[in-house]
């Protein structure tokens, strides 16, 4: 049991070498930029009452509210027409979702594969 804590003890160390490193080689871009993300968030501290919380709560709900906003205006990407079908609205993805029995023949899925290769070889060239 104690030899599994001198082991792990090891292990530990070793893991906090490799950072002490990495953090070493990075100091000379991290030291300035540490400082100088103090002092602007002091500065803007400075502002900002210590007792009262209502700045940040209506920070808060700016930022909510904001949000809201945005994402009602611009919902994010509308799906294309490519994957639309028959009788399925546009706007929905209900069309992805639904599974189709494919009635083709061995030939047909044959040929579909050999024209997919080749679309596939001519976009790699």
């Amino acid at each position: 049991m104690v030899f599994q804590e001198v082991e792990r003890n090891e292990f530990l160390q070793i893991i906090a070498d490799i950072i002490a490193v990495i953090l070493a080689f990075f100091q000379p871009w991290v030291t300035p930029i540490g400082a100088w993300m103090v002092s602007w968030i002091g500065f803007l501290l400075a502002f900002f009452p210590d007792d009262n919380l209502t700045i940040y709560y209506v920070i808060f709900g700016i930022l909510i509210i904001s949000g809201i906003i945005v994402n009602t205006k611009w919902p994010g990407v509308e799906h294309h027409d490519i994957y639309a079908k028959e009788g399925v609205d546009g706007k929905t993805i209900e069309h992805v979702d639904q599974l189709e029995v494919d009635t083709s023949t061995e030939e047909e899925k044959a040929d579909k594969d050999k024209k997919a290769h080749e679309l596939f070889k001519k976009d790699e060239d």
